[in-house]
């Protein structure tokens, strides 16, 4: 019997104990508790649920985090509806903001035929990874090498290549600017979605130095500007540029430029030919 008291007595010791401490813990947990802000989880519903980073945060729960703390603006997720984003401005009680609209941009036109390459890469695909090898293999150290990497990040596969380089498709494109930040040769810029006009170089080298990599590379020779009734060209780091804010959308600049690198932006993306579909699968093997 004294061993069995003594069991019991312990038992109801430690169940004591336990209830006091189940108790003790209560009591804390609701003194101790953050209050989660209400709008959270409607602000954290309203986005998109990508987590792709576009934004510039983690994902979209710290995403909702600083929309909530007023540290964000619902125009920081490009990937964001228009009607979601009205909703976020409705659940934080502001007014809707205007959002420019914004398209990547790549410069440069040096397709397969067009521009030469050094030699022959057979490592992996990517265009981080052909830069390791002198710069990338392609005879221009400005042009796109044509490995994707940039078509790899995009959110909205809005990228594909054809013929060797990458294109935007402008009617899928968000402007998140993912594909500026994986491009290694820097030649992707984020530019006005209703830009009419665009040059497809970005080589400064005088015009010599140009024709031996490129057939359609700029050289600088000035005639778009010479033509261009707004006076909206100018020739900057020897390549020509467009001041979208005069320009009238007359066409003259691509209609007189010798190179034909100056291109229309309001065609859509041409659908590749069985031939660039080949070309294309070869370079991705």
């Amino acid at each position: 019997m004294g061993v069995f008291h003594m069991i019991l007595n312990a038992t109801v010791v430690l169940g004591i104990a336990g209830a006091c401490m189940g108790v003790l813990l209560a009591l804390a947990s609701k003194r101790l508790a953050v209050k989660e802000d209400p709008k959270l989880a409607r602000l954290t519903e309203a986005l998109p649920g990508a987590n792709c980073g576009a934004c510039g945060r983690s994902g979209c729960r710290n995403m909702a985090e600083q929309l909530a703390q007023g540290k964000a603006s619902p125009n920081d997720c490009p990937l964001t509806s228009e009607s979601n984003r009205e909703e976020i401005c409705r659940i934080l009680d502001i007014a809707p903001e205007r959002r420019d609209s914004l398209c990547a941009q790549i410069l440069c036109s040096g397709t397969q035929e067009l521009a030469p390459l050094r030699f022959e890469y057979t490592g992996l695909r990517d265009c981080r990874a052909a830069m390791r090898f002198g710069g990338g293999n392609k005879a221009c150290p400005y042009g796109c090498l044509g490995y994707g990497s940039c078509a790899a990040v995009c959110p909205a596969n809005a990228i594909v290549l054809l013929n060797g380089i990458a294109t935007v498709d402008r009617s899928r494109c968000l402007g998140c600017g993912l594909c500026v930040e994986a491009c290694p040769k820097h030649l992707i810029r984020l530019l006005p979605a209703e830009l009419a006009f665009r040059v497809g170089c970005q080589n400064p080298e005088k015009g010599v130095e140009v024709r031996k990599v490129c057939q359609v590379g700029c050289i600088s020779c000035g005639i778009c500007q010479k033509n261009c009734p707004a006076d909206a060209i100018t020739m900057e780091n020897g390549v020509a540029v467009i001041d979208q804010a005069r320009c009238t959308h007359c066409g003259l600049c691509a209609e007189k430029c010798p190179r034909k690198v100056i291109w229309c932006l309001k065609d859509p993306v041409a659908a590749p030919t069985k031939e660039e579909e080949n070309n294309d699968a070869v370079l991705s093997e």
